[in-house]
This record gives C-alpha cells, structure tokens and sequence, in this order.
C-alpha cells in the first residue's frame, strides 16, 4: 500500500496506515534508485481521487520497494487535466537540508566517519548513521550539505571518493558497505535482437598488466603485476594505476608520515591493490552495461532467464556469460512498480569506475593533488580565492541592495512631498501657493476664500485684504489698528491713540512742525502753546518758587508777604 502521512509525522507514525491510502486512485507509479545516487517516486493521481485535495507538498508517503517500505517526502506537484504529477525524494534528501561548516576528518575509518558525521552538523539530524569500511583516509569538509559529503563524486574529498562503498538508504539508518550485494551464482546468457533488451560492451578499458604506483612515484621492484587472464587477448594491455594512498616511510620526506608504510610493506600493498583490480573489479574483463524492460520481454524460453531477475536484491551480482569470457555484474539502477510490488527496468553492469586510460593520462595532475591527501592545503588556497571573490560578489549585491533601498527611500521622501502638496492644493479655506515655483520659492502666497491673502517673502510678511498689516525686514510693523493688553518701547510714533489711560515714569512728548509743543515729566506740565478751557476738580493751582501764571497778557506772580505781583506790579 501507498500511504499519506502528515509532513512532521515521526518514525513511529510512519508504521501506522497514515491519514489515506491512495492506491486506488494511482494510474502510474515508478520507485527509482541508482546505486550511490538519486532514491526517488513518482506517481500520478486521479483530480477525482478521494484525497487529492489533501495530497500537499512536504507531505510524506510511505512505498513498498524493493527493500521494504519507504518513506518519501513530496516536493513537485504538478496539476494535469484529470490527474496530479507527483514527485518526492527519499526522506534521507532531508540532509540536504544541514549543513557541515567545518570538520577536518584526520586517520578516520569509514566506520569512524560515519559515526561521527551527526556531530558535524549544524543542528542535529534524526537520522542513524553506519559503516563496515575499515579503510583509513583523511578529508576536509567545508560548508557542505551532508548529501554533498556523503554522495558527490565530483569532490575529491566526499566519503564515495575517499572511502569508497554502496550506500544502503533504509528509513532513517543510512549505511555506508563495502559490498552491500550478494552473489548467489545467478546467470545469464547474453543474446542479440532481443526486445527489451539493450546492452552495451566496452573493450578498450580492458587491462592485462599494470604497473602500480603509490605516493611521490614509489613503485614495486619488479615493476609489474599480470592478470591471471593475460593470455585471453591477443596482446598484453598494460596500463600505470596509481594507488595514491600507499606511502612508504621515508627519512628525507618533508610531509606528513603518519600512514607511511615500512617499504617491504608498502611494496606489499600495491601488489595487493593491482590484484584486487583484476579479480574484484574487473579491469582485465571487458565493461558491459545491460538494460532490460520486463514489460518489453516475450514469453520465448530465451526470455525466461531475464524474468528470473524479478527475485534478486538490489546491488546483488549477476553473471553475464559473453562470447569466451564470463563477465560478473551487478545491479546499477532500477525501476520498480510500487503497486504490483515488481521491477519495471534493472540495469546490469560492471563496476563503475574511472577509466584506466583517463586515469594514466592524469598522472601529472594526480601527483600534484596527493598534498590534499595530508594538508589539504592547495585546495584550502584555491577555496579561500573562491569564498573570497563570492564574499566580493555578495558585497557588490548588498551595495547594490543598499542602492536600491536608497533609491526606495528616495522615491518614497518624493511621493510623500507631491501628498504634501497635493493635499495642500486640494480645496479649503485656504490655498498655498509657491511663487515663482514650488522646488525654487521667492515667495509664498496663502489665499483665502474671502479675497484676502497673506504674503511671505524676502522683504518681510504682508496681509493684503479689507485691512492693511505688514512686517518687513527691518523690524516695522504696519496697522490701522493695534489691540492688546501691552506695548512696551523706546519710542512710538502715530497720529491718534485712544485709550483709557496713559500711564509711564518717563516722560511723554507731543511734537509738532513748530518744536516742542507739549510736555509732560515727573517734575510737571510744560506748554508754550497750550488752551485750556476748563479745568475741572481743582480747589488751587501752584507753582514753584519764583515761579509765574501767565493769563493772557498778565503775568501774576508771587511779590512776597501775602502780596500778588501782575505784571511786576503788586497789588
């Protein structure tokens, strides 16, 4: 059964039949696996299912496989007229997900490194991690995924390239095997013209003789070690395998010794390597490389032997009997209907590994590579350029950013300018207008309904209307009228002021055209000219000593002993 399960459902959960179970409405299904690589399904759904609505990205669906169910998380799907395309990685595509800034892996077994590989992460993983690889290697894991470190072929320093083995991805245990097939003896007889049936032999890889090498060009005294198959050919191929890891102890090294073999040993070590290549892995047998569509087979006996596949385990061997030579394969990849529980395609072939011709080719580059092996210092060097120049990159894209932030902000000050004005333009009591114009002003006008309006300018503040207020740059104020409660001065200047009172302990001065006309201190009154026709409230007036009235023509006077004085007579 193929069943949904919640996208944080745990472990537990996914041994339970989940929240559906889609087999009905599934019209096409394909569980793929390459060995050490992609691990994915696909399955297309009905839109009339029962739960194509709640089949939703990140959700989990739980598979039978070849080994047993498996957990699958959704990533793509996609909607058709009538059905859904849906595709989803093995939940172990999680790890692509953690990171790995920094670990140095130094002497580690392939069983040590496993071990370890959680602790190496950024946050801890649900996965198991294990491995039977005894093999000691060194690598350095810069800001990976652990996807990347486990799996990427194309870096020197992942765990396939350094350690080697199959991965076996079960749920949550990911192993790491040395040979994770088995070989029960199953054969098949190669045949020509056969539907679904493709294949593909590759001579040119094959190799007779090898001349091994390890570390800083050591090689074996003899020189060469022959394939028990030498004579099978019409020729002897011989071909240089460096074996890089094989060091030999060495006074006058200037590198590190720590996995230095004793010479004798190290001697031993290439021998043993270059037979390996011939009985294990195939280098004095031709490649092949067979593809066969079970849905394509006929029901001839020539086809039985091929439908007999539909039994053997994943990465199990098989031998495939060539014209003179019996070549060992084993599974590669696979497609298997989920549904039917049954394979679709099995690929068969030899290991694959780097080709020889290309391997001795390369020995000038391989040979400066081996300090990688120790320091892993060249490629520290190289990674620093490269982290330096993404570094340059991401600050040329944030000062870029900056930039359009800048303009952002820029545009939003202009637009919230234009609400200004545009608010201030909009009908009311008043406008404002900006003369000669609004980003350069001399001067600014406010208009009021009721015909008058208020000036700023350089020259001062103007009100022009029904009545007459100004305030220029020299401190003058104008006014038909001033009312307040106070007006403090040194001097003000006016035809008329009407109040109650006028009060001061100054003095107050009326000047005219002819001088002086009025004054009055704190010591008297003073007039030259002056009419007064009633003086109403006083019992007496007085002067002080020597002091005179003048009435008209009469001069009255003080003459001293009760005696008035007119006109300098007394009386």
């Amino acid at each position: 059964m193929i069943k949904l399960f919640p996208q944080d459902a745990t472990e537990e959960q996914l041994k339970t039949n989940g929240v559906a179970i889609l087999d009905n409405a599934i019209t096409e299904n394909s569980v793929q696996e390459v060995k050490n690589g992609l691990f994915t399904f696909d399955f297309e759904y009905l839109s009339s299912g029962k739960y194509s609505k709640l089949i939703e990205g990140n959700m989990i669906v739980v598979v039978p496989t070849p080994h047993g169910n498996q957990p699958f998380r959704i990533y793509d799907i996609v909607e058709h007229i009538g059905y859904l395309e849906v595709q989803c990685n093995h939940l172990f595509y999680d790890l692509a997900d953690n990171f790995i800034e920094d670990t140095n892996l130094v002497n580690l077994t392939g069983t040590a490194v496993m071990n370890k590989l959680n602790s190496t992460m950024q946050y801890p993983s649900k996965f198991r991690f294990s491995s039977d690889i005894g093999k000691v290697a060194n690598a350095r894991i810069v800001r990976m995924n652990p996807v990347e470190m486990l799996l990427d072929t194309g870096k020197d320093n992942s765990f396939i390239s350094r350690w080697g083995g199959e991965i076996i991805r079960d749920g949550y245990d990911v192993k790491f095997l040395k040979d994770s097939g088995i070989d029960n003896g199953y054969k098949i007889k190669h045949g020509k013209n056969l539907t679904g049936y493709d294949y593909d032999i590759d001579y040119q890889q094959i190799v007779t003789r090898i001349m091994p090498y390890g570390f800083d060009g050591l090689m074996i005294p003899e020189k060469y070690v022959d394939s028990p198959n030498i004579n099978d050919y019409s020729h002897i191929k011989i071909k240089k395998v460096e074996y890089k890891d094989v060091k030999a102890i060495s006074e006058n090294s200037t590198v590190d010794q720590d996995d230095a073999l004793p010479l004798e040993d190290a001697y031993a070590e290439l021998r043993r390597l270059a037979k390996e290549d011939f009985e294990v892995n195939n280098f004095d047998k031709p490649q092949i490389n067979i593809k066969i569509k079970f849905k394509h087979l006929g029901d001839t006996k020539e086809y039985e032997q091929f439908k007999k596949l539909q039994h053997i385990g994943i990465w199990d061997k098989v031998h495939v009997q060539l014209p003179n030579v019996e070549v060992v394969s084993k599974i590669l990849s696979y497609k298997f209907d989920a549904i039917s529980k049954k394979y679709t395609e099995v690929v068969l072939g030899t290991e694959t590994k780097k080709s020889i011709i290309q391997q001795g080719n390369d020995t000038s580059s391989k040979v400066d590579q081996v300090g990688n092996k120790v320091d892993d210092v060249s490629k520290d060097v190289e990674e620093t350029k490269t982290e330096t120049a993404a570094e340059m990159n991401s600050i040329r894209s944030d000062l870029h950013d900056y930039k359009e932030h800048y303009d952002d902000i820029e545009k939003q000050v202009n637009e919230a300018r234009d609400d200004i004005f545009n608010f201030i333009k909009q009908p009311s009591d008043a406008v404002i207008r900006f003369r000669p114009n609004r980003d350069e002003p001399t001067a600014m006008y406010i208009d009021s309904n009721a015909g008058s309006s208020f000036l700023l300018n350089g020259n001062g503040i103007y009100y022009q209307g029904s009545g007459k207020t100004a305030m220029d740059s020299r401190g003058n104020i104008y006014a038909d009228n001033f009312v307040g409660q106070k007006i403090s001065g040194i001097m003000m200047e006016g035809a008329d002021i009407h109040g109650g009172s006028i009060t001061g302990d100054v003095n107050i001065s009326l000047s005219g055209s002819g001088g002086n006309v009025v004054s009055m201190t704190s010591y008297g009154f003073s007039t030259p000219r002056a009419t007064i026709t009633q003086i109403d409230g006083l019992r007496g007036m007085s002067t002080k000593s020597d002091g005179y009235i003048w009435l008209g023509s009469l001069q009255l006077k003080d003459g001293g002993n009760g005696q008035l004085s007119v006109n300098g007579r007394l009386v």
